[in-house]
């Protein structure tokens, strides 16, 4: 089962006995007890930069395939399969990943589970069975968020998938690259500049955003 804390705020307010008519209080009376108050629960802590020490494989969809990832880092592995929906990445995922002993996963999956009109939370979970697989393995999972689509029936669902990827990665300490914003102009809509003609597929220079943003994450 996956938890997600929540902090808990606690406001000790003053409710008469704080001060008489004009301001002042009263010397001779008794002390008030000191009120309890329950700490709240410390939040996740921050996941630090990786050191790369290995292979970066990549597990995804075409948005993968149609990225050239020996481009972005040199020791890689594409395991990018065009159409695939996650719970598709996560049945090969032994076979095309474990298999090949990286020292690093990316998993970006969504964008066909979203056009598909996948519940965001089966679809993740499909994401979650791979990063715990991959960290069995001895292998660094790194979930990503997936950018805006404008050339699917259901766009809108794509906020809500990608929230269900920084839960996980805040819940479980995964580290997390998140694409989505980086593809949104400052009104918040889709940088059409960043992708192809499809709306769906990020062009070179969107590939060169996710690449600068994923390279950021290692020392």
């Amino acid at each position: 089962m996956r938890t997600t804390n929540f902090t808990l705020l606690f406001f000790v307010a003053c409710i008469g006995g704080c001060g008489g008519a004009g301001g002042g209080s009263d010397p001779t009376a008794a002390p008030s007890a000191t009120p309890t108050v329950t700490a709240a629960p410390a939040p996740a802590p921050a996941v630090p930069r990786l050191a790369l020490t290995g292979a970066v494989a990549f597990m995804g969809d075409s948005i993968t395939v149609l990225w050239p990832t020996s481009d972005c880092i040199a020791n890689s592995i594409n395991a990018g399969v065009s159409g695939n929906f996650t719970w598709q990445m996560a049945a090969r995922f032994q076979v095309d990943v474990v298999s090949k002993h990286p020292a690093f996963v990316q998993i970006l999956g969504g964008t066909n589970d979203v056009a598909g009109g996948v519940i965001p939370a089966t679809g993740t979970d499909a994401i979650y069975q791979m990063a715990v697989a991959a960290k069995a393995a001895g292998i660094t999972p790194i979930l990503a968020t997936i950018p805006p689509q404008s050339g699917v029936p259901n766009p809108a669902i794509v906020p809500v998938w990608n929230q269900q990827i920084k839960d996980l990665a805040q819940t479980n300490g995964f580290s997390i690259v998140d694409y989505y914003p980086l593809f949104l102009n400052p009104d918040g809509t889709q940088n059409a500049a960043l992708f192809h003609t499809d709306g769906l597929h990020p062009n070179p220079a969107g590939i060169a955003v996710m690449c600068t943003a994923l390279k950021a994450l290692f020392t």
